[in-house]
């Protein structure tokens, strides 16, 4: 799940059977973590972390009112996040 098709309600149908959080791999071959949350001012979210080759994560919220954010934390060890394909 990436780019334009991104968004609350795309996710919400795409793990409707999942137990949040929940782990996967893109099309990037990036490891990826979606999850759920709710913001005092904002609402429902559902986040997507993914953990880039260079120890970044990539995070992206996209919340039920259509707002969407995208932020970057430094630190994570890209090797520990290897999911099993």
């Amino acid at each position: 799940m990436r780019g334009d098709n991104m968004h609350y309600k795309y996710i919400q149908e795409q793990t409707k059977n999942c137990c949040l959080p929940c782990a996967g791999i893109n099309e990037l071959g990036e490891n990826v973590i979606i999850s759920a949350g709710r913001d005092e001012s904002l609402g429902n979210f559902y986040q997507s972390t993914t953990a880039q080759e260079n120890g970044w994560c990539r995070i992206n919220r996209f919340y039920e009112n259509g707002s969407t954010e995208e932020f970057y934390k430094k630190g994570y060890e890209v090797n520990r996040l290897k999911f099993p394909s």
